[in-house]
């Protein structure tokens, strides 16, 4: 669904800007354009996620771990060990990473029972 490609975006940017500033190189994997989200370059960003959507619709688990963890199996997710150490390295760095900060305190008060599991949550993290 093309219309969550700007929010998409905006997180994809905000990783790939820590890591580049971290002195990362990071790469591509399962139709990810990283150098596309970290040149905020919208066709190759809308590529990139057409591209990732058709992959994951061959693969045996077309959800993400995050996903299941919360929607299926609803326990806490890895959240935390996987956007901790880019949202520290961006605050050292003097790096905004907003998005990431929004979608990281959600999944965290959907694990907690705090927030619903809808996509209503997506259109609220666009705004």
């Amino acid at each position: 669904d093309r219309r969550w490609h700007p929010v998409l975006a905006r997180i994809g940017g905000e990783i790939m800007r820590v890591g580049y500033a971290s002195g990362i190189t990071p790469v591509g994997v399962d139709g990810f354009d990283a150098e596309g989200f970290a040149r905020e370059d919208e066709l190759r960003i809308t590529a990139s996620c057409d591209d990732m959507a058709e992959h994951y619709r061959h693969s045996a688990k077309s959800r993400s771990g995050i996903w299941r963890d919360l929607a299926v199996r609803k326990r806490k997710t890895e959240v935390e060990a996987q956007f901790a150490p880019v949202l520290e390295a961006g605050h050292r760095r003097g790096i905004a990473t907003p998005t990431l900060e929004r979608l990281a305190a959600m999944i965290r008060e959907m694990e907690v029972g705090r927030r619903g599991f809808s996509r209503d949550n997506l259109a609220e993290l666009a705004n």
